[in-house]
């Protein structure tokens, strides 16, 4: 299923330039906004973070510093909120609060209708062939 795409007022062709040279993320929170569907961030580890990526037999240490000023933009865009966190205890409060705020809903659906109709339906189909084979419902 494709997501639609936002749909903007006409603007002037500047404003359609701004919106166009904006971040992929800034756009896709814009679009998550417009489904009304929240983002929320959570900015793990430091400014001065590093992982290391193997290149053919090399590994090269490449920097990853955490950007929380562009994830709260983001957040802020789709009507979400943003959080950080420097270390586990940091991290696994913000999943508490996450949890305790957005939480699950069980909803128990029934199935019996469809399971009585698919017997009706293998019934119909038994008469037929019935019919059909021997002239005469059995």
């Amino acid at each position: 299923n494709s997501v639609p795409p936002v749909r903007m007022p006409r603007a002037n062709s500047s404003a359609r330039r701004a919106v166009r040279s904006m971040a992929p993320g800034n756009r896709r929170a814009m679009r998550a906004a417009a489904l009304r569907i929240p983002i929320y961030t959570v900015a793990v580890g430091t400014p001065n973070g590093t992982i290391p990526i193997k290149r053919g037999s090399r590994i090269v240490t490449t920097p990853v510093p955490v950007s929380p000023q562009q994830l709260a933009q983001i957040a802020s865009l789709s009507g979400g909120r943003a959080f950080t966190a420097s270390d586990a205890a940091g991290l696994s409060a913000v999943y508490a609060h996450l949890a305790a705020e957005l939480g699950r809903k069980h909803v128990k659906h029934e199935i019996t209708a469809s399971f009585a109709g698919g017997g009706l339906v293998l019934l119909l189909l038994g008469s037929v062939l019935s019919l059909r084979w021997f002239g005469r419902l059995i």
